[in-house]
């Protein structure tokens, strides 16, 4: 260090102003090529070399970056969405599984714990299979969910469907047909394929 001192005392210039400086070689660019959508700008490895690490920086400097959902259908993706989430049908399922969740919550924190007896676990299992079947085959149960979410669908002016009516098909089909050819009912569809 004493040896560089000396030198720089003497009148000679440090190396590093010796050495003349390169200009920068490259293809310059504005901060208007900085486009924080990721699906409309040009990919890094489509500039020179020598600026990349600039234009990294840069970008870096910008903040995070994200698409701004340039999907020309995804508006339409989330309107019919929510047309399916004000349906009968959907309001039904969400209403069955909040009920089996409630029967099977207990099992699933039980089987959580570190410290389980296999036995005591299968006992549960069985039990909550027991209480499911009973729930399944009971009608009073069936007759209450069905008064639950007619009474929601109602209050919310969702279109509750006539159970005795025909399930219309969907796509091509006319009606929604079993495999002996006969027409199903909504309610064949809610109690029958949804609720068993």
């Amino acid at each position: 260090m004493d040896k560089y001192f000396e030198k720089w005392k003497k009148g000679s210039k440090p190396v590093e102003e010796t050495s003349p400086r390169k200009p920068r070689v490259g293809i310059e660019f504005s901060n208007c090529e900085i486009i924080g959508d990721l699906g409309l700008r040009k990919p890094i490895d489509n500039y020179p070399y020598k600026i990349r690490e600039e234009l990294r920086r840069r970008y870096m400097a910008k903040g995070p970056t994200q698409s701004y959902g340039n999907e020309p259908n995804s508006r339409g993706i989330a309107l019919g969405l929510i047309d399916n989430m004000n349906q009968f049908e959907f309001v039904f399922i969400a209403y069955l599984m909040v009920d089996v969740f409630a029967e099977t919550n207990t099992l699933s924190m039980c089987l959580q714990q570190k410290t389980q007896n296999i036995v005591t676990a299968v006992r549960m299992i069985k039990t909550v299979m027991d209480e499911l079947k009973k729930y399944r085959n009971d009608d009073d149960c069936w007759e209450e969910l069905l008064g639950v979410v007619t009474a929601f669908c109602t209050k919310n002016d969702i279109f509750v469907p006539n159970m005795q009516n025909p399930k219309p098909g969907r796509g091509r089909a006319k009606l929604y047909r079993s495999v002996d050819g006969q027409s199903k009912t909504y309610y064949h569809f809610f109690h029958r394929e949804i609720f068993f």
